[in-house]
C-alpha cells in the first residue's frame, strides 16, 4: 500500500514541470496555474492548453489548437508521440468535443507497433478508450478509470475496479518504470477509494491478506510435493537395488540389461530435480497447484 508521504514526496518532485504537475491537479480536480498566452509550436504548451479548454469546456479554442498540433505527421522518430500526458489529454478533449479521432489514431497506430511493451500496452488503452470499449482485460485499467473520472462518467465493472485496486495496492510503489502510469495508478486508487464505503474498502484489505496468504501457501504445497517426487525417486531406486538382489543367477543378466536404462534415467531425472532446475520445477508445480484451484492471477 502506497503510504500517504510515499505518494505526497513522490507527486512532490513535479512541481517544478509544468505540464507534469499541471496534469497531477487536472486529474485530480484542484486548481492549475497557467500561461495567459500559448506557443503552439511547442507539444508541452499544447497539452495545457487543451488542458484549459477541456476544464472550461471551450470547444471552439480546442479545435483552433487541434487543427494546430494535427498538421504535424507522426512518425516512429517523432519524440511528441510518445508524450503520453500529451496524447492522453487530447484524446479525452477529442472524445468529450467529438472531434474526428483520425489522427489520433494513426499516432496509436505506430505506438502498438513499439518494442516497449508498457508502450503498446498505453497505445492499447487509448485505442479501447477511443472505441469505447471500455471492459476489455488487455488494458490498463487504471487509466481507463482516470479517463472515465475526467469525462464524468462512472465504471460499471465493479470485478475490473476491485482487481485493479487488489493489484495496485498489492505491489510495491512505484508500479512502473514510467511516470506517467505511476502518477495515473495513484489517482486510480484514490478514484476507487472515494468510489466506495468503508466496509467496501475493509473487505478489500481482506480479500488482498487472502490472495497472500493463498500465494504462500500454493508454494509451500509446490515445495512439498517437489521434495515427495523427490523422495519417491530416491525409495524407488532403493527398491530396485534391493529387489535385485533378491534375483536368481538366471534372471540376473536380464535385470542387468534393465537396470542399467533404469539407472541411467533415473540418475539423470535425479540430478536434474535435485541440482539443476528446482526453481523452475517448484514454480511450474505452483503454477498446476493454482490452476487446478481455479485461480489466475491475470483474470
Amino acid at each position: 500500500m502506497v503510504l500517504i508521504k510515499e505518494k505526497s514526496n513522490y507527486l512532490g518532485r513535479f512541481d517544478e514541470d509544468p505540464l507534469v504537475s499541471g496534469f497531477i491537479n487536472w486529474i485530480s480536480n484542484k486548481k492549475i496555474d497557467l500561461p495567459n498566452k500559448y506557443n503552439f509550436s511547442n507539444a508541452n504548451n499544447i497539452a495545457l492548453a487543451t488542458i484549459q479548454y477541456f476544464s472550461e469546456n471551450n470547444r471552439a479554442e480546442f479545435i483552433k489548437c487541434y487543427k494546430q498540433i494535427s498538421q504535424r505527421e507522426p512518425t516512429v522518430q517523432s519524440d511528441w508521440i510518445y508524450n503520453d500526458i500529451l496524447i492522453f489529454i487530447l484524446i479525452c478533449a477529442a472524445k468529450k468535443f467529438q472531434i474526428s479521432v483520425v489522427w489520433l489514431n494513426k499516432i496509436i497506430e505506430i505506438r502498438l507497433s513499439s518494442k516497449d511493451k508498457i508502450s503498446r500496452l498505453i497505445a492499447q488503452t487509448y485505442s479501447d478508450i477511443i472505441d469505447d470499449n471500455l471492459i476489455s482485460k488487455n488494458n490498463q485499467y487504471c487509466l481507463i478509470l482516470v479517463y472515465l473520472e475526467m469525462m464524468n462518467k462512472k465504471t460499471h465493472d465493479i470485478d475490473l475496479m476491485n482487481k485493479t485496486y487488489l493489484e495496485l495496492t498489492s505491489s510495491k510503489f512505484p508500479f512502473y518504470n514510467n511516470h506517467f502510469l505511476d502518477i495515473v495508478s495513484l489517482r486510480a486508487i484514490d478514484i476507487i477509494t472515494i468510489s466506495k464505503g468503508l466496509d467496501d474498502i475493509v473487505q478489500l484489505e481482506q480479500l488482498k491478506i487472502f490472495f497472500k496468504t493463498f500465494e504462500r501457501r500454493c508454494l509451500q504445497c509446490s515445495i512439498a510435493l517437489y521434495w515427495s517426487v523427490f523422495l519417491i525417486i530416491v525409495y524407488l531406486g532403493i527398491r530396485i537395488g534391493i529387489s535385485y538382489y533378491d534375483l536368481d543367477q538366471n534372471q540376473t543378466q536380464t535385470a542387468n540389461k534393465f537396470l542399467s536404462i533404469f539407472s541411467f534415467l533415473g540418475g539423470s531425472g535425479f540430478i536434474f530435480l535435485y541440482l539443476m532446475n528446482k526453481k523452475l520445477i517448484t514454480k511450474k508445480i505452483d503454477k498446476i497447484v493454482k490452476f487446478i484451484w481455479g485461480y489466475n492471477k491475470k483474470d
